[in-house]
């Protein structure tokens, strides 16, 4: 019986944890690969989760065991008819009008019925292994099933996302859904057959299920107030942690399945190895490696580009996992009697979706920067503190006031020291900045960088630690092209060479000027290069893109040529568009640092040639400090029979970064033009 049980849970964690990454990979690119995508994911999974669990503790404490399943198992028949999990092309978004908001509703009807069945499994069969196994702790159970949750954490990006395809993983996913159904099934009549429907008088004369209800046991109180309390705060702080880190990550580096996984199995590791055994949680070593972390913190998110990106995500993980620790030891040290299960449960649930409520619709409203990774961070310090002290209290009632402070006085000095240091890099973040806007794509800022040097000053347009392009202060170089866009990058030099003369209208008569696609604003830096005549067309996703450009910076304003602005994602506005006809196609879409991914897939670049001219050409800005895309556009020329030269210019100055482009046709005699000889060979496919 045992064994069954154990079966049952694991794979409705493992399924439970299977479906986020899946679903979230597979909408992704619906919302422009924003990191807030799987934020609001984790929004939706942390309430139905909840739900859940609110559902588990309801029939656990209120039906008979045989009214509990029938109830359950009709509403497992019901989730099998939402099968398999699957989002269709209907569901896609139209525009980039409340993202959030579509997000949840698409999984909702996707997801949300079978993803709440599994969420109840875990407390319910607890709840059902208790009165099978009377005398056996059910919270081993607990463990196992965050095992199965990690387990499906780890295979998701090592072996199912790379060699399976996204439709035939929703097939394979909804048959083990079935198998689960099965396996609760049985572990359901076992129970039926034990179980008795039998009532008998309760305490206050009313009737009351036998099979439910039992004596209160001195022995055994019910957790008082505070000590729910603490479940719900510690329980919202470790949530808020992983939501937080997570896109931090993102922002800095891709928005990629592998880097939401890695911090939700951190998390989850955490509950693994303290519901095994909460001795694990010795807090000498975690609150020095508290202190460790917390300076370590303060020093990466002040200054992130002085450091790899290895260095960084140490960091965040490092620190994501002692905090959680913290939290979540101090959560598990206060776990109530078996009797009380569910409704601990049922607390934890709603502390992991009121932290998801709070990072991913409140602190947008409260803060103009990510600065709930600030504040999560010192909570997370605050609440263990208070928790260690209460517990003192409660152990050692009477112990002074003084000795007690005196004995927690390291705890509080960190405390202190730690808020100020948070307190002076978040406050140094918007320092100096012109206007800050955040929404539901991230966080942007217009900053004047050295203003105190007039001769080398400059606005910039600012997302996370990345300069997406900027602009000379000094008149006589206000006009000029900067950043990734120079007189010597790859994009300048393309727009130069392109013959006007081969832009002939469709019918033959007179040229006209090119007709220029580009994914991606800026603070719109192209149009410098664009003639009368001339025709460029921006895809952009964020409106705020839209208004910091033409209210912060001039380059719009200044082209000869005409532009357009598309708003929404631009793989989605392509699809949906007539064949364009561009001369030229630039992908300068980026998302923290790197292009986000679904605009580099074989199928985005079959929907790009299908708006290109068949002697046009694909520029794509690869400048990047952690990731190397050459091979991936190395592999799309080579299946699209495309010529790629690589345009790489290192000098730095005040005008100018260093600038890596990447340059795709299939007219080869285009790169024979006197502005491309000397360039860098393709990247050859065996220095990968």
């Amino acid at each position: 019986m045992v064994i069954l049980y154990a079966a049952a849970i694991f794979l409705s964690a493992f399924l439970l944890f299977i479906v986020q990454p899946m679903i979230g990979k597979k909408i992704l690119p619906w919302f422009g690969g924003a990191p807030a995508v799987w934020t609001t994911c984790m929004l939706f999974f942390q309430v139905a989760l909840l739900g859940g669990y609110a559902y588990a503790h309801y029939i656990g404490s209120r039906f008979p065991v045989r009214r509990q399943i029938a109830v359950h198992l009709t509403l497992v028949v019901v989730a099998l008819l939402f099968l398999p999990v699957y989002p269709g092309t209907w569901l896609r978004p139209d525009g980039p009008d409340h993202p959030a908001l579509r997000i949840l509703l698409l999984l909702a009807a996707t997801v949300g019925i079978p993803y709440f069945i599994l969420s109840t499994t875990s407390p319910l069969l607890q709840k059902w292994f208790l009165q099978s196994v009377p005398g056996r702790s059910p919270y081993p159970l607990y463990a196992l099933s965050n095992a199965g949750s990690l387990l499906a954490l780890l295979l998701y990006p090592a072996l199912i996302e790379p060699n399976m395809p996204a439709r035939l993983q929703a097939v394979v996913w909804s048959f083990a859904f079935a198998s689960f159904a099965i396996l609760l099934g049985l572990c359901a009549f076992r129970l039926w057959r034990r179980a008795s429907d039998a009532v008998q008088p309760g305490s206050d004369g009313a009737a009351s299920p036998a099979a439910v209800t039992t004596p209160p046991d001195p022995a055994e109180p019910p957790p008082d107030a505070y000590t729910r309390f603490l479940w719900i705060l510690l329980a919202a702080l470790g949530s808020m942690l992983l939501l937080a880190i997570t896109n931090a990550l993102c922002q800095d580096i891709a928005v990629v399945p592998f880097l939401w996984i890695l911090p939700l199995g951190l998390y989850l590791l955490t509950f693994v190895i303290l519901f095994e055994n909460d001795r694990w949680y010795y807090r000498p070593l975690f609150w020095a490696a508290a202190a460790v972390c917390a300076a370590a913190m303060v020093r990466v998110m002040g200054a992130a580009t002085d450091f790899s990106i290895p260095t960084q995500a140490v960091a965040y993980l490092a620190t994501l996992f002692v905090f959680c620790m913290i939290c979540h030891g101090e959560l598990v040290r206060r776990k109530p009697a078996a009797r009380y299960l569910t409704g601990f449960y049922l607390y934890i649930s709603l502390g992991g979706a009121l932290g998801a409520v709070f990072v991913t619709i409140v602190a947008p409203f409260l803060f103009s920067i990510y600065a709930e990774l600030h504040f999560a961070l010192w909570a997370a310090v605050a609440a263990g503190t208070a928790a260690w002290w209460h517990e003192r209290a409660r152990l050692r009632p009477d112990e002074s006031f003084r000795t007690r402070l005196t004995r927690f006085s390291p705890a509080l000095v960190l405390l202190l020291a730690f808020g100020a240091g948070l307190a002076w890099q978040a406050r140094d973040a918007v320092r100096a900045c012109e206007e800050v806007s955040r929404n539901f794509y991230g966080v942007l800022r217009v900053r004047v960088m050295a203003p105190e040097k007039p001769d080398i000053a400059y606005r910039a347009l600012m997302h996370g630690s990345t300069i997406h392009g900027w602009q000379m202060l000094r008149p006589d170089l206000r006009a000029l092209p900067t950043s990734y866009y120079h007189e010597g990058s790859g994009v300048a030099r393309v727009l130069r060479a392109y013959p006007r003369s081969a832009a002939v209208s469709e019918n033959g008569g007179s040229s006209r000027g090119l007709r220029v696609g580009v994914v991606g604003l800026g603070v719109g830096t192209l149009a410098f290069y664009g003639h009368k005549g001339d025709c460029f067309r921006f895809y952009e996703i964020n409106p705020d893109v839209v208004r910091m450009a033409r209210r912060c910076f001039t380059f719009l304003d200044n082209t000869q040529a005409e532009w357009t602005v598309v708003l929404g994602d631009a793989r989605l506005s392509l699809e949906r568009e007539q064949p364009q006809d561009f001369d030229i196609l630039v992908l300068d879409a980026f998302t923290g640092d790197a292009i986000p991914m679904h605009l580099l897939t074989r199928e985005a670049f079959d929907l790009y040639l299908r708006h290109l001219k068949p002697g046009g050409v694909i520029a794509v800005n690869t400048a990047n400090r952690h990731l190397d895309l050459q091979p991936v556009l190395w592999a799309h020329a080579g299946h699209f029979q495309l010529s790629m030269r690589v345009v790489f210019e290192g000098r730095r100055g005040a005008r100018q970064a260093p600038t890596l482009w990447v340059l795709l046709t299939r007219n080869d005699a285009f790169f024979s033009d006197q502005e491309f000889r000397g360039l860098t060979p393709p990247y050859s496919p065996w220095r990968v």
